[in-house]
């Protein structure tokens, strides 16, 4: 069987979630699968591929060069196969919200609950600002709300994923951003 034959829904699918995980257990139980399951079926990928997809780093795993190129692909190809059956179906889009819990809280619970009402899915992933920049950069997240604080004053604010700057902020700037 060769590298192409493996590179098939099922094994991206579960090479995604386990490059999300970076552990077997925890990435079996996402996929309902058994964790020696998903040992075997990720061997069996880095085999047919002839690459390591990842090393252990003591109990730590980590993706090596071509697992990391693998992980971005799969992504890839979830989020395409995601939008293709979104297009088919005319539904929107799930739009996935990076946050801690007190920007959640304080800054976008009710922009999402408004969202939701007017039948929009949206997906919380509660993170500290550095997981929440990382999984807009690497397409697990649609945007990142931070929350600051410095000194005695608070601010929260809606970042570019590509230029960092503030799209919107307690100061009073909307978000979404107007269009041009």
């Amino acid at each position: 069987m060769s590298g192409l034959d493996l590179l098939e829904a099922d094994a991206l699918r579960a090479f995604a979630v386990f490059a999300e995980h970076r552990n077997f257990t925890s990435a079996a139980a996402a996929l309902h699968i058994s964790q020696p399951s998903l040992h075997v079926k990720i061997g069996k990928l880095a085999r047919s591929l002839g690459v390591e997809l990842y090393e252990r780093d003591g109990r730590r795993l980590r993706l090596t060069a071509a697992g990391e190129q693998l992980a971005g692909y799969a992504r890839e190809h979830r989020r395409r196969l995601d939008e293709f059956m979104r297009d088919l179906h005319h539904e929107l889009p799930t739009l996935t919200v990076a946050t801690g819990r007190g920007a959640l809280r304080w800054v976008v619970a009710e922009p999402i609950r408004r969202l939701r009402r007017q039948g929009r899915a949206v997906r919380i992933l509660t993170a500290d600002r550095d997981h929440a920049l990382t999984a807009v950069s690497t397409g697990q997240a649609d945007v990142a709300v931070l929350g600051e604080t410095r000194h005695r004053a608070a601010t929260s604010d809606c970042r570019s994923p590509t230029t960092r700057r503030p799209w919107s902020s307690t100061n009073g700037t909307r978000w979404p951003p107007a269009p041009a």
